[in-house]
């Protein structure tokens, strides 16, 4: 049985871990959002250096949000050896491993739904 009350304290329990957290998700949204907001000052510099911003951008997010990844699973972890405090962040190898683990796994159980949709939308669109 799920004790609620302890899940919901489990973020609180350590209040530098959760900044940390924080700085993380923040961080991994970032290039995003930095990206949206200089479009037309990095487009005039040209379309290659626009292409190899948006690329740079992209590698730092995508990084950033696997060991986001691999640390979402490192707290299930914990919680389901039932400890009461969030993990450390360290050993940023495992954390980026784990979270690229994840999202191979993700995108491979997701397949069959993706290409039901795919064939549901080409078999509408033709007459």
């Amino acid at each position: 049985m799920v004790n609620y009350g302890d899940a919901f304290k489990l973020p609180f329990t350590n209040w530098g871990r959760l900044g940390a957290l924080f700085l993380l998700v923040v961080f991994a949204g970032l290039p995003g959002a930095l990206m949206w907001i200089f479009q037309d000052l990095v487009l005039s510099f040209g379309l290659a250096s626009f292409i190899a911003v948006y690329i740079a951008f992209f590698l730092v997010s995508v990084f950033l949000y696997m060991v986001l990844g691999g640390y979402s699973i490192r707290i299930a972890n914990y919680a389901a050896h039932r400890k009461t405090s969030m993990p450390p962040f360290e050993k940023f190898g495992s954390l980026f491993a784990a979270g690229f683990k994840y999202i191979v796994a993700f995108v491979i159980y997701s397949l069959p739904i993706v290409l039901l949709l795919a064939l549901s939308v080409f078999l509408l669109s033709t007459p």
